[in-house]
């Protein structure tokens, strides 16, 4: 939620990736998550706050027209994960908040094709 209570599907729309039945937004557990960024990130200087890490990369980009940055994380096994885990996280700025995806993976990259079709999918309302 953004301080003006706006919600994921009220700020955009997306497919889901094929054989996914829904993207959980709240589950720690999921690999796959959407969410309204609450710090509202634009720029790569605001996501450099990152700690036990191996390497953080940010670039700005453009998606479907929308201004969004990407962020890969990985992170060491000493971090809050326990173990190696990389993190994709992409901020795009729909124009009346950011709405972040994020996949989390450890060892195998099972479900980048799915997380990319979800990421290019994406449209503000």
């Amino acid at each position: 939620m953004t301080a003006s209570g706006a919600t994921v599907d009220s700020l955009i729309t997306y497919s889901l990736p094929d054989g996914a039945n829904d993207v959980d937004c709240s589950a720690p557990s999921s690999s796959i998550k959407l969410s309204v960024d609450p710090g509202g990130a634009k720029n790569c200087n605001e996501l450099q706050n990152v700690s036990e890490v191996k390497k953080h990369v940010c670039i700005s980009l453009f998606i479907n027209d929308l201004r969004s940055i990407k962020a890969t994380t990985e992170y060491l096994v000493s971090s809050s994960y326990g173990r190696d885990t990389t993190l994709n996280a992409y901020y795009l700025d729909i124009g009346n908040g950011v709405v972040k995806t994020e996949y989390i993976y450890n060892s195998e990259n099972q479900y980048q094709s799915g997380f990319d079709q979800l990421i290019n999918s994406i449209r503000a309302k």
